[in-house]
């Protein structure tokens, strides 16, 4: 994908961040479970769908985006996302501020012709990732990414195949 000359890399994060926060709730009717999940989603946005947006490093759970993990907070700060905890782990979801800075940005990219077919890509390949993982345990998208996407297996972890 090739959009930062028009509007920014980081327009287009925020967006595919905000898009697939909202589009989870939607069809799950629930909060996003997990950094895990979160992170190895839109890694497979990158990898499966053509939709890069951030560096990946192998990490504890296969590979992990600290600039990812940097927007995250942005939009935590700015109000439009929220991340709560419990025993059994992390929760991710799209607040009302959240809504509607979405719309504002999917009003900006409806406006550009370029960016209208982009926002399209983004909106399908969100859709067939979530679809894909969304359901699937914690253990099961691991042992995917590490299945598929060696390079991202922690060195001390490396898998014997």
């Amino acid at each position: 994908m090739v959009v930062g000359d028009i509007m920014g890399d980081r327009f287009i994060a925020i967006y595919t961040l905000l898009h697939l926060l909202k589009k989870y709730k939607d069809i799950y009717q629930r909060s996003l479970d997990g950094r895990t999940r979160l992170q190895k989603m839109v890694f497979l946005l990158g990898e499966e769908q053509g939709i890069k947006l951030f560096k990946y490093t192998p990490y504890y759970y296969g590979p992990y985006s600290f600039d990812l993990r940097d927007l995250l907070d942005e939009l935590k700060f700015y109000g439009w996302a929220v991340e709560d905890s419990d025993a059994c782990g992390y929760y991710y979801d799209i607040t009302d501020e959240g809504v509607s800075a979405l719309k504002s940005l999917e009003e900006q990219l409806e406006k550009r012709i370029e960016l209208k077919k982009e926002k399209e890509k983004i909106e399908t390949a969100v859709d067939i990732i979530i679809k894909k993982f969304g359901r699937c345990s914690r253990k099961k998208i691991i042992d995917y990414v590490y299945d598929k996407y060696k390079d991202y297996v922690p060195k001390r972890m490396k898998l014997p195949w």
